[in-house]
């Protein structure tokens, strides 16, 4: 996960471009929200899909890309998903989910039981995520550390609930490089008490980011990739050699903002000038987790980390 920055005001400007009188059309339906039952929030998706460099927000998995103007042929693949939900709030997390994470559920409360539906039209609502997230992890839950409440402005709102899920897009949005370590293939918490680390954990818990078989295993491919490309450069730089410059400069590639779970192997590109032979443990064991995909491989990971 990685924030993805934008001030309100360009992303005003680009809503706009996508969509002329956008803005105008979603005043008014705010203005009627308890009535109003359609939405135009699809309308404005491809600005959301841009900015995010055609990830999702959530899990950094890379998404159907386009290079041309328009992401209507794509789209699909994408949903907006409004941070706050629309209708409806439902509890979460379930005592089995909560003893899974080790999370204390007396600190986890729900947003307001009716939704925030005054926030259905507010694109300060919006990022765009994979459907597995939205769909099977997100749907109508808001979990929140404060007291759930009816105010309109986004800034009172988490000054009173403190959410515990990241937002992760805005210039004003979370920060994940302040809440989480990526250790190989794996995401902890960063901070080490209060209600930041609850966020971190409970944000990781809820998707289910260390779990996802897919997550796992994506992020144990790039890192072999990344890995053999700085070892190759490493081995060449001693030998006193030049590599031969290519049209693509994979390392840069592997660790762009538009590339899948670029803050894990971000993290292991320092790792492997910080600490090569802890890298090189990371290497071995992501090889033996792709040629796997077993669970015990992931934790075994965690293992190699904890000795560092």
């Amino acid at each position: 996960m990685i924030l993805v920055r934008m001030a309100r005001d360009k992303l005003d400007e680009q809503i706009e471009a996508e969509k002329r009188g956008w803005a105008k059309r979603a005043k008014k339906k705010n203005a009627a929200a308890a009535k109003s039952k359609d939405g135009i929030w699809s309308e404005i998706k491809g600005v959301f899909m841009r900015r995010q460099c055609f990830k999702c927000i959530y899990c950094e998995r890379r998404l159907a890309k386009i290079d041309g103007a328009t992401t209507a042929g794509i789209s699909v693949e994408y949903d907006v998903e409004h941070f706050r939900p629309k209708n409806r709030v439902t509890p979460w997390p379930k005592p089995d989910v909560a003893k899974r994470h080790s999370l204390d559920q007396s600190k986890i409360k729900k947003g307001a039981s009716g939704g925030y539906p005054s926030l259905a039209h507010e694109p300060g609502n919006y990022v765009v995520s994979c459907k597995h997230c939205n769909s099977v992890w997100k749907q109508d839950r808001f979990p929140i550390a404060g007291k759930a409440s009816k105010a309109k402005s986004v800034a009172k709102l988490n000054a009173t609930e403190k959410p515990l899920l990241l937002f992760p897009f805005g210039d004003d949005g979370d920060d994940p490089d302040h809440y989480f370590v990526h250790q190989a293939i794996l995401m902890f918490p960063k901070p080490k008490r209060g209600h930041e680390r609850l966020r971190a954990q409970v944000t990781i818990a809820f998707f289910e980011l260390n779990l996802r078989e897919d997550l796992l295993r994506s992020r144990a491919e790039a890192i072999l990739l990344l890995s053999a490309e700085l070892d190759a450069r490493a081995t060449a730089k001693r030998a006193g050699r030049k590599r031969r410059v290519t049209s693509i400069d994979l390392v840069a590639a592997l660790t762009a903002d538009d590339a899948s779970h670029t803050a894990c192997v971000r993290a292991f590109e320092a790792l492997h000038g910080t600490a090569p032979a802890l890298a090189k443990k990371i290497r071995d064991v992501a090889a033996r987790y792709v040629e796997s995909s077993d669970t015990k491989v992931a934790k075994l990971l965690a293992k190699v980390m904890s000795t560092r």
